[in-house]
């Protein structure tokens, strides 16, 4: 597990895009514990769950879980485990017969799941979505020890997608201040240049290798005295 979480973190770090990430560690959960269905779901503002990831059932995720159309509003396929740990905000341990997973005894029956835990994923305070697990094994998430484990790596899907969540700010941040036409640096503590922009390239015409590390003084003529 430790390991997993040293991957997780190098890929943070990397800037990996969230959708790649959460697929990478459903890959890695499913490998690591046996397990035959694993995957992330988005909670949709029409009431719908989206799978932004998944793994396992011989590489036929999608369609299957497709199939199950999971939502989390207040109908026979939101009232679901994943539905209802997105709607309650609390992990639900289950199992796959239980009369609240209804909608899914077929697929699940075909597949051969018994038991499933469906963990929410929190972002900035409010739900983003879903991490939910199922096992061939009934009892499979009974131990505290079990839950505890996969709580804490969908603590580490949470802190990734929030930080994912950040590069992408920054990036459409970077993307918008390029394209500006007013000119635009920015500078560290000590006031050398860390980044500018065309427009400041061009209005002073030195190139970018030439600003990166100098300091405004740079743009200083010598024709002014210090009060200007």
């Amino acid at each position: 597990i430790e390991t997993l979480f040293q991957q997780i973190d190098q890929q943070v770090l990397s800037g990996e895009q969230p959708g790649a990430l959460l697929q990478f560690v459903c890959a890695q959960v499913v490998r690591l514990f046996d397990f035959p269905l694993t995957w992330v779901g988005k909670k949709e503002a029409d009431g719908s769950v989206s799978v932004v990831a998944c793994a396992g059932v011989d590489n036929d995720c999608m369609s299957v879980l497709g199939r199950a159309a999971v939502a989390w509003n207040n109908t026979p396929h939101g009232r679901g485990p994943s539905g209802t740990a997105i709607r309650n905000g609390r992990t639900t341990v289950f199992k796959v017969d239980a009369d609240d997973a209804s909608p899914f005894h077929t697929t699940a029956s075909t597949l051969g799941l018994r038991a499933g835990i469906s963990i929410p994923l929190a972002l900035r305070g409010e739900i983003y979505g879903v991490f939910t697990l199922y096992a061939r094994q009934e009892h499979a998430f009974d131990a505290a020890a079990t839950v505890q484990t996969l709580t804490g790596i969908a603590d580490r899907l949470r802190i990734a997608l929030d930080i994912g969540h950040d590069h992408q700010q920054l990036n459409l941040m970077r993307t918008a201040l390029s394209a500006a036409g007013n000119a635009i640096f920015i500078t560290d503590r000590s006031a050398r240049i860390e980044w500018v922009n065309g427009s400041f390239c061009r209005m002073c015409g030195y190139s970018e290798e030439e600003l990166l590390g100098q300091t405004p003084r740079l743009l200083s003529s010598g024709q002014q005295g210090p009060e200007y």
